[in-house]
């Protein structure tokens, strides 16, 4: 059984960021991967994680990307790039767009 904790985004988006060193990194107080894909088997790619590693911990990057065509492994890339990464964040929320409604102009 898993329990889920329902959070106010407003209140995890408006806590002011910390950024806890290498040597004492703490595992996040809040994880929910939701439907994130397994990948178990992840193979390559080792230079694009290292890049974006790069610009999301060392630079603080508050936004990142990823643009390429379909069934190239945007998704498997992002989902182990925020495994690698999840214990430089207190919160970790993964959540699929792919059935959500359009965005209305």
């Amino acid at each position: 059984m898993q329990l889920v904790t329902l959070l106010n985004w407003e209140e995890v988006v408006d806590r002011t960021p910390t950024q806890p060193s290498p040597e004492n990194s703490i595992a996040p107080s809040y994880q929910d991967w939701g439907e994130a894909p397994d990948v178990s088997k992840f193979y390559g790619r080792i230079e694009e994680l290292k890049q974006l590693k790069q610009w999301i911990i060392d630079e603080r990057c508050r936004l990142v990307v990823l643009l390429a065509q379909g069934g190239i492994g945007k998704t498997a890339l992002s989902v182990k790039l925020a495994q690698e990464i999840q214990g430089d964040f207190e919160y970790v929320i993964w959540r699929s767009l792919r059935e959500s409604p359009p965005i209305e102009r």
